[in-house]
């Protein structure tokens, strides 16, 4: 197996994890069900209790709950589009046109996210921290991407765009990260959101530093378009 696709061994269940949570999340706050409900069946009476005291949170601010899940899925669904070396180079206006979804999504994601973690009384000084400064390289990446692209520097383009769609796979990090925690020292869930927080959002950040670190030597990706 090449380099390539070992990566999109390891991108694909987290965007899935995210993409999924997403989908559950808005189809619980549009009709009221628990579309995992036996999913959360097999938790322990604690971790159940703390699930639906976050159900009861996020119906309970769903604006802000819609804006995030719409808007993220969209930048974590067209990101994909963004890191397929075949579709570059054979639908280069398709890849243009999601590329201007992707930066267009993140502002909304970005707003959302940070507002939803200042309002929530969960996890503390450490939860709000890690949020705060995913957002910070969020929006820093988001920003010089697309600066580097309008002056048609695409090997830093392409940079900046692998850290945004790292921090946006926090989301699915974050839950692979609690699950262990959580069967590890059995404490409930909302006692180790801080701490999943942290770690869902540096691992994939970190990866991607690393990925970028590899392979910057090697060409620019091939059918990037100059402008956006």
């Amino acid at each position: 197996m090449d380099r390539g696709s070992l990566v999109w061994v390891g991108l694909a269940p987290l965007i899935a994890i995210a993409l999924i949570s997403a989908a559950g999340r808005g189809i619980a706050l549009a009709t009221g069900s628990r579309p995992f409900a036996a999913v959360y069946a097999m938790l322990p009476p604690p971790a159940l209790e703390d699930g639906r005291t976050l159900d009861r949170w996020f119906a309970s601010h769903a604006v802000l709950t819609w804006i995030h899940i719409s808007a993220g899925t969209l930048v974590l669904a067209f990101a994909l589009f963004q890191f397929v070396p075949r579709f570059r180079q054979r639908h280069l206006s398709v890849h243009r046109w999601t590329g201007r979804l992707v930066l267009l999504a993140a502002v909304p994601t970005a707003i959302s996210g940070v507002t939803m973690q200042a309002r929530s009384p969960y996890g503390g000084v450490l939860a709000a921290s890690a949020i705060f400064v995913a957002g910070i390289v969020f929006v820093n990446a988001l920003l010089r991407g697309y600066r580097a692209v309008r002056r048609r520097d695409v090997v830093h383009h392409h940079e900046w765009m692998i850290r945004l769609l790292a921090v946006g796979l926090g989301v699915g990090t974050v839950r692979l990260v609690a699950i262990p925690l959580i069967i590890l020292t059995g404490r409930r869930p909302l006692e180790w959101v801080g701490v999943a927080f942290w770690l869902g959002f540096a691992l994939p950040v970190l990866a991607g530093e690393l990925w970028i670190r590899t392979t910057r030597a090697t060409s620019a990706p091939a059918g990037v378009g100059e402008r956006p």
